[in-house]
C-alpha cells in the first residue's frame, strides 16, 4: 500500500506543462503508397458490400419472377403432388433466404454502454497536457476524454456516423495503464493515439471499413429468434413435404451465409494490410515524442501488464463468489504487476518478441513495430519523469469510482449490498494463495486434481498420467450417466456423444458400473503413489488445516455422487421438451429434490467443522462456506466449485506444512 501512495505525491504542474514539449514537431509524412492503399482498401470495402447487396436483389427478384411464373407452370403440366411441390417450394425457398439476408438492415446492433467521462473543470491538468501534446503534433484535441479500466487508450468518432463529417473525436484511457507506465510511457502512448488523430481521412475511412467488417459478421453468423423458429418449424412439421422444403430453405440459408463469410474473409484480408500501415504511422507519432527506446519498453511493458489486469479480474471474480467487491480496481492491477515475479515478465517478454501475425491481423507484431521505429531512430523530446498518475487530481479517488461505475453497469442493484474490501487486502491474499499453490506443485506435481482423491488413506504408480486418466474418467462417467439417464426415459441417443458403444438401456448401466469401478481403481492408484506425502502429512501434529481437510475429503464420494446428479438433471431439463408434459414436470420435481437432499446432507455433516480458508467474513463453518441460497442446480452446483476451491486451498496449506517455500 505504502507504493500506491507514493504514487498519489505529486501533481505536474503547470509550469512543467508548458516546458514538456517543443513548440511544434515536424508532421509525420504520410507517403503516397499509405493514401493510395486507403482509397484501394475503401474501394474494396464499399465493392464487397455491393456484392451482398446484388446477393439480397437477386434473391428478391428471383422470388418475384418464380411467383409470376405460377400460373404458366400450372397451366403446362399435370396438377399432381410432385408438380405442386415444384412450382410453390423454390419461391417458399427463396422467401426465406431472402428474409434472412435483408432482416439485418432493421435489427440494429446494441450500442455499447457509454463510458465515464472527465471534464476540464474536474481534470484541467490532464486537459492541457493534451492540448500541448496536440500542439506539439499538429492535431487538433479530442473532445471528450473518457475513462476505462481497460489497458488501452484508443481514438475513435465520439458518436459513431453522427460524428462523421464533424471533428467529434473521443479519447479513451484506460485507468491501468495508468498506473503501469511512466509518465513518458503514457505520453507515448497518447502520442500514438493522436496519430491516429492525424489520419484524419485514414480515421473515418477505417471506421467506414470496420462498419462493413461489423455488417458482414452481423449477416454470417448472427443467430436470433428467427433462426430458432425456422429450426423448430422443421422439426415439429410432421408432412415430408413441407419439410422437405423447409430442409432446402435452412440449406440455402446456410449457403449464402457461407458466402458472406467469404466476403468477411476477403475484407478481412484486404483491410488487415491497411490497418497495420495505419498502427506504424502512428508508431512514429509516439517514437517522434519518447524516442525509440521507451516506445520498445512500453511495447513490451503493456502485455504484462494485460497479465496483471487478467490476473486481477480473476481476483475480482473470485471475492463476488463471497459478494465482496474490490474498492479500487486499477490500484488492485497496479499491486499485481508491481508485485509479478520477474520469471514470469520475462516469459511474456520472450512470448510477446516471438509473436507473429497472419495477413488477417489488424496490427503488425511487436517485433516487427519495434523494428521498424529503431530503423528511424528519432530522438526523444519529452524528458518528464515520473508515474503516470501525475497528470490526474485525485487519482486514487477517481479510480475508485471508475470501478464503482464499472459495477453499477456490469452487476447492477446486487453492487449495493455487496462488501468492499481493500485492493491491498485482496493482492496480498493472492500472494499467499500463490505461494501455497506453489507448495502444492513441489509436493505433488503435475496433480491438478489432487484435492478430490489425495486423502490420509496410505496404499507405486505414475501421479503424472494417473492424475490425467482421473480427468478422463470423471468425464466419461458424467457423459455416461447423462446417457443412461435419458434412456431410462425411452429417449433415443447418438451413443457416441454419451460415449457408449450402443444406445442400450442395460449396456449403458453395465458402462457406468464399469467406468465407476476404473474410477476407483485410479483413485486408489494415485494414493498409492502419493503414500509418501499421505504420511509426512498425516504423521505431523493435528492442525485446524488438518481436520477440516478430513472433513471434507470425507465427502468426496458424496460430492462426485452430487456432481453426477447435477449433470443428469440439467440432461433431462434440456430434453424435458421430447416428454410427456406431466411426465416432465414429474421428473424434473423428482431431480431436484433428490439433488437438494444430497446437496444439503453434505452440508449437515460438515456443519461442525470450522474452515480456516478465508472466504468472506469472520469465522466460518464448511458448510457455510459451501452453502447458496439458490434453486437446486444453481445450489449444487455452487457447493461443487466451492468444495473443489476450498479443498485446494486446505491441501495447499498441509504441503507448505510439510515443506516450506525456501
Amino acid at each position: 500500500m505504502r507504493q500506491w501512495q507514493a504514487m498519489l505525491a505529486s501533481l505536474i504542474a503547470t509550469d512543467e506543462i508548458a516546458r514538456a514539449f517543443p513548440a511544434r514537431l515536424q508532421p509525420v509524412p504520410t507517403s503516397w503508397s499509405y493514401r493510395i492503399g486507403l482509397v484501394a482498401v475503401l474501394a474494396a470495402m464499399v465493392m464487397l458490400q455491393a456484392i451482398y447487396v446484388s446477393l439480397v436483389v437477386t434473391s428478391a427478384a428471383a422470388t418475384v419472377w418464380w411467383i409470376l411464373s405460377i400460373p404458366s407452370i400450372f397451366a403446362t403440366v399435370r396438377l399432381n403432388w410432385l408438380s405442386i411441390l415444384f412450382a410453390l417450394g423454390p419461391p417458399v425457398i427463396l422467401s426465406i433466404v431472402t428474409f434472412f439476408l435483408f432482416k439485418p438492415i432493421f435489427m440494429r446492433a446494441l450500442p455499447p454502454p457509454p463510458l465515464p467521462v472527465v471534464t476540464r473543470a474536474e481534470q484541467p491538468e490532464l486537459f492541457a497536457f493534451v492540448d500541448a501534446l496536440c500542439a506539439c503534433l499538429s492535431v487538433r484535441p479530442p473532445t471528450v476524454i473518457a475513462l476505462s479500466l481497460d489497458v488501452n487508450a484508443s481514438a475513435s468518432l465520439r458518436r459513431g456516423w453522427r460524428s462523421f463529417l464533424r471533428h467529434d473525436l473521443q479519447l479513451t484511457i484506460g485507468l491501468p495503464l495508468v498506473t503501469g507506465l511512466s509518465l513518458r510511457q503514457f505520453t507515448g502512448v497518447l502520442a500514438h493515439e493522436f496519430g491516429h488523430f492525424s489520419q484524419t481521412a485514414g480515421l473515418r475511412s477505417w471506421f467506414v471499413i470496420q462498419s462493413i467488417r461489423n455488417w458482414f459478421a452481423r449477416v454470417a453468423f448472427e443467430r436470433d429468434r428467427w433462426d430458432v423458429r425456422l429450426a423448430e418449424w422443421r422439426e415439429d412439421t410432421e408432412g415430408w413435404r413441407v419439410r422437405t422444403v423447409l430442409v432446402v430453405a435452412e440449406f440455402a440459408v446456410e449457403a449464402s451465409r457461407a458466402l458472406l463469410r467469404l466476403l468477411l474473409r476477403i475484407g478481412g484480408l484486404v483491410s488487415g494490410g491497411f490497418s497495420r500501415q495505419m498502427e506504424f504511422n502512428a508508431d512514429h507519432f509516439e517514437a517522434a515524442i519518447v524516442g525509440a527506446d521507451t516506445f520498445a519498453q512500453t511495447t513490451l511493458d503493456i502485455p504484462a501488464l494485460n497479465v496483471a489486469l487478467n490476473q486481477s479480474w480473476a481476483a475480482v471474480e473470485e471475492q463476488w463468489q463471497s459478494r465482496r467487491l474490490v474498492d479500487n480496481f486499477p490500484c488492485l492491477v497496479h499491486h499485481h504487476w508491481t508485485g509479478m515475479d520477474s520469471a514470469l515478465r520475462s516469459s511474456v517478454t520472450e512470448s510477446v518478441l516471438a509473436e507473429t501475425v497472419d495477413r488477417y491481423a489488424t496490427h503488425p507484431s511487436p517485433s516487427d513495430r519495434i523494428a521498424s521505429v529503431r530503423r528511424w531512430n528519432p530522438p526523444a523530446v519529452f524528458n518528464l519523469e515520473g508515474p503516470a498518475r501525475r497528470l490526474f487530481r485525485e487519482f486514487e479517488e477517481l479510480s475508485a469510482a471508475i470501478t464503482e461505475a464499472h459495477y453499477s453497469l456490469s452487476i447492477g442493484e446486487e453492487t449495493v449490498s455487496a462488501k468492499r474490501v481493500a485492493a491491498a487486502e485482496v493482492s496480498a491474499s493472492a500472494n499467499d494463495e500463490a505461494a501455497f499453490a506453489r507448495a502444492r506443485e513441489r509436493v505433488l506435481p503435475e496433480a491438478a486434481y489432487a484435492s478430490r482423491w489425495f486423502g490420509p488413506a496410505i496404499g507405486g504408480g505414475n501421479p503424472d498420467t494417473a492424475d490425467w486418466y482421473y480427468a478422463q474418467l470423471v468425464g466419461k462417467l458424467l457423459d455416461r450417466e447423462s446417457g443412461l439417464a435419458l434412456l431410462e426415459q425411452g429417449l433415443e441417443i447418438v451413443p457416441s456423444s454419451f460415449a457408449l458403444d450402443r444406445a442400450d438401456l442395460q449396456h449403458a448401466r453395465e458402462s457406468v458400473a464399469l467406468t465407476r469401478t476404473e474410477l476407483s481403481n485410479c483413485i486408489s492408484e494415485l494414493r498409492s503413489a502419493a503414500a509418501c506425502v499421505a504420511a509426512r502429512i498425516w504423521q505431523a501434529p493435528s492442525t485446524p488445516h488438518r481436520v477440516a481437510y478430513d472433513a471434507l475429503h470425507s465427502e468426496q464420494l458424496a460430492l462426485r455422487e452430487l456432481r453426477v446428479l447435477l449433470v443428469r438433471s440439467r440432461v433431462i431439463r434440456a430434453n424435458a421438451d421430447s416428454l410427456p408434459v406431466a411426465h416432465a414436470a414429474n421428473l424434473l420435481e423428482a431431480n431436484a429434490g433428490q439433488l437438494d437432499r444430497t446437496r444439503l446432507e453434505i452440508l449437515s455433516r460438515l456443519a461442525s467443522f470450522a474452515s480456516p480458508i478465508p472466504l468472506g467474513s469472520g469465522e466460518q463453518t464448511l458448510a457455510v462456506q459451501l452453502d447458496h441460497d439458490a434453486d437446486p442446480d444453481t445450489a449444487a452446483a455452487w457447493l461443487l466449485d466451492r468444495a473443489d476451491l476450498v479443498g485446494t486451498r486446505l491441501l495447499n496449506r498441509l504441503c507448505a506444512q510439510i515443506e516450506p517455500e525456501r
